[in-house]
């Protein structure tokens, strides 16, 4: 009996990489690699970006309240304290200037890039779809054109695989379901953000270890993170890109296989053709202990949109990035690593971009992170010179009171001796007078 993993790959519709052998294994699990041209990606050669110069501005102490939010924009009412808002993010007005247009591909057009003889098999397969007891509208062209793709146009195992997805939305209750329930009480227990659309306009969602720390029950939340990234799809994009932030991985807390594989199979079986790219930033060298215990279980093309990128090695995010992400979503990427790495807050509220700009290269990079170490060494310095003056001047003013009170002291000891002085030499006169005073008033008596 074949496991749920080979029965998977072997229904997979895609062409398998010529690295795969034939029995779908492709072998040990890629090891970071110092190439980053090796690193494909799904971005198209495109014309020369335009980056932006001037950006809205937001006080300091902004708060979320105080901004407009677009509600389709936000899974949440509240949002993680660990999230910065993108300044597109902010308003209705400056969304607008980077949502993708409303249609990006037209139904013909989408089934014009099939075959005549899948056309034929599409349309056969729809009809029969119709005819089952778990029919819904929810199930139209796009929806039955992704199964019949994921199974290589089998109409007999993209009906199975169909009639599967109908009986676990309603066992999930996933129409029901808009919010995860554990953020809703408490949105800091995970991270899971729509950050914007990518160049292809697909939807891109940004997740982080370090910001959602609690790992009981992902899959509920993933799927509610899904179903949002499926609202901001344009017509024509049926895929999103997901951006998991590894900072503060712990094979401890992170390594159970059995918590990641409910969301991959979900994935697989659930979602067919939504996943474009899976970038993970910053994994372990433990991360490659749970990544082998998913291998087998993901299928050969999905483990090939399944990227490893660095933010100080190869491959570089510096490099990879600009192929796949307009500048405002890179750079938000950027400076969101940056602070994850060193545990910094989400201050301000509000994200713009840093007006120095970004690396463009690995090189750059190097040297960026070369100047960044010998100004913390200089500010340190500084620090330690700052204290020291202070300490000294603390000293020199201590000094100098202790001198001051040394002094009036020495100046009254100085004032008693010579009262004291003073005192003793008119006494023998004080006395002498004294007793010329009683003579007198003896022979004053005696009289």
């Amino acid at each position: 009996m074949s496991t749920k993993a080979e029965e998977q790959t072997s229904e997979h519709h895609e062409e398998v990489p010529a690295h795969v052998d034939a029995e779908g294994d492709m072998g040990a699990p890629p090891p970071p690699t110092n190439d980053a041209a090796a690193q494909e990606t799904d971005g198209k050669e495109t014309e020369e970006e335009v980056i932006p110069t001037e950006f809205p501005t937001f006080p300091p102490d902004t708060k979320e309240s105080d901004l407009n939010l677009p509600k389709d924009c936000f899974l949440l009412s509240k949002q993680n304290d660990g999230f910065q808002i993108p300044y597109y993010l902010t308003s209705e007005e400056e969304v607008s200037k980077v949502r993708p247009p409303a249609v990006v591909k037209t139904w013909e057009q989408r089934i014009g890039e099939c075959d005549e003889k899948q056309q034929a098999t599409f349309h056969e397969f729809v009809e029969e779809v119709k005819k089952q007891p778990w029919y819904e509208e929810k199930f139209d062209d796009w929806y039955c054109l992704r199964y019949l793709i994921a199974r290589s146009f089998d109409i007999k195992k993209a009906l199975k695989m169909l009639e599967k997805t109908a009986q676990w939305i309603k066992d999930f209750g996933y129409d029901e379901k808009t919010q995860c329930s554990i953020c809703q009480k408490d949105p800091n227990q995970h991270m899971g953000q729509f950050i914007g659309w990518d160049k292809e306009h697909r939807p891109v969602m940004f997740m982080s270890m370090r910001w959602g720390p609690e790992r009981k029950n992902p899959l509920e939340h993933m799927v509610c993170c899904f179903k949002h990234l499926i609202s901001q799809m344009p017509q024509g994009v049926e895929k999103w890109v997901c951006v998991t932030d590894f900072e503060s991985y712990s094979h401890f807390k992170d390594g159970k296989p059995s918590m990641g594989l409910g969301v991959i199979n979900t994935i697989q079986d659930h979602f067919p053709e939504r996943l474009g790219k899976m970038i993970c930033v910053n994994p372990p060298t433990l991360f490659w202990v749970l990544w082998k215990a998913f291998y087998n279980f993901i299928d050969p093309v999905t483990r090939t949109k399944v990227e490893f990128v660095y933010t100080e090695d190869k491959p570089c995010i510096y490099e990879s990035f600009p192929k796949l992400f307009p500048y405002h979503i890179r750079g938000f990427m950027y400076d969101t690593y940056n602070r994850s790495k060193h545990k910094l807050p989400a201050e301000p509220l509000v994200w713009v971009p840093d007006p120095d700009g970004y690396p463009t290269t690995h090189d750059e990079r190097k040297e960026q992170l070369k100047a960044n170490k010998a100004r913390e060494k200089d500010d340190k310095k500084a620090v330690k010179e700052a204290e020291k003056e202070k300490k000294d001047a603390a000293k020199e003013a201590s000094d100098h009171h202790k001198k001051k009170e040394s002094k009036g002291k020495s100046s009254k000891g100085k004032d008693k001796e010579k009262k004291d002085g003073e005192e003793a030499a008119s006494a023998p006169e004080e006395a002498a007078s004294a007793h010329t005073q009683t003579a007198s008033n003896k022979e004053s008596q005696k009289e």
